[in-house]
């Protein structure tokens, strides 16, 4: 099999100490001629860090971690195998790396060290959270909150928040990874003007989504992380999706939009929540199977109607 042209991120896979990193302010134009990638010339291997072990791989990416020659750390590299020789598909890439780079400094992030790019010959918290408490479990969702918050206020939105992408340190701190669907989310997703173009990134994970992605191609990226970090939330606590698809063919998703539900009675949402109708017995009964110390929390993250959905404090 021939070897693919490639370009790959880097993020450490330890505790570090907070990095600087010069963060450009939130724009809808961003200079991708000024984002280098170091090159490699023989091979990651050969001249980044000692292979360890493969974490995962995909149809575009594989990840691994390798140990830097440069300071003996431990890192995780993001590989993607680009389909051709040209530069053109790396452009989200460079927009992962850009904005993974502004949110390095946030603490419940994971920094993004570098963005490596091997041009070979061009021819062509799930198992965690049965080992921890509850209120460690709480601790670690309201700490991802906080980091969500000052990435949005930096106008970025992940895209993309699961369990999955989810990495705890050593002391249990929650390290957020994975900005191949991020984008600025003050960005028109639809634009098709020349001043407009910063990639818009992927949907995301499909359980992972709330309803008004369904619907809408403009709509809140930033409200749509608090509803995947809901979602993230049930799955740590109770150990399983609370729908197996965002779809209406799957009858859990139905009931909890409230739609085609036999007791089609409302609910009144937890204290301290504004009570609606939008609120079904359903969704009532997904939040009551979290903790009752972070409940109207979650209930705040999971509100169906984005104009009611916010952050807990």
């Amino acid at each position: 099999m021939r070897l693919r042209n490639s370009i790959a991120l880097v993020w450490p896979t330890y505790a570090v100490a907070s990095i600087h990193l010069a963060a450009q302010a939130s724009s809808c134009v961003l200079d991708y001629t000024s984002i280098l990638p170091r090159p490699i010339e023989v091979s990651i291997s050969a001249e980044y860090g000692e292979f360890i072990r493969t974490m995962g791989s995909g149809s575009s990416a594989t990840v691994s971690t390798y140990r830097r020659y440069a300071d003996n750390k431990t890192v995780a590299i993001k590989e993607y195998r680009l389909p051709s020789c040209t530069t053109d598909e790396t452009q989200e890439t460079k927009l992962e790396y850009h904005l993974g780079a502004m949110v390095s400094n946030i603490s419940s992030m994971t920094p993004t060290l570098d963005l490596l790019h091997f041009s070979s010959a061009c021819q062509c918290l799930m198992d965690l959270r049965l080992t921890l408490g509850p209120q460690e479990l709480v601790d670690i969702i309201l700490s991802l909150e906080v980091g969500i918050h000052a990435m949005h206020s930096l106008g970025i939105s992940h895209g993309d928040i699961k369990l999955e992408n989810v990495l705890l340190t050593s002391d249990q701190k929650p390290k957020l990874i994975d900005f191949g669907s991020a984008t600025f989310h003050r960005c028109r997703v639809d634009a098709l003007e020349a001043e407009t173009n910063v990639a818009p990134g992927d949907y995301g994970t499909p359980a992972y989504l709330p309803p008004e992605v369904f619907t809408s191609l403009e709509y809140d990226r930033a409200k749509a992380d608090l509803w995947a970090l809901g979602v993230l939330a049930y799955v740590l606590f109770a150990g399983r999706m609370p729908w197996k698809l965002a779809s209406l063919r799957d009858s859990s998703w139905r009931e909890v939009l409230g739609i085609e539900v036999t007791d089609s009675h409302w609910c009144v949402a937890p204290k301290s929540i504004v009570t609606h109708a939008i609120c079904t017995s359903e969704m009532a009964q997904v939040v009551g199977e979290v903790p009752e110390t972070i409940r109207d929390t979650i209930a705040r993250w999971l509100e169906i109607d984005p104009a009611y959905r916010s952050y807990s404090s």
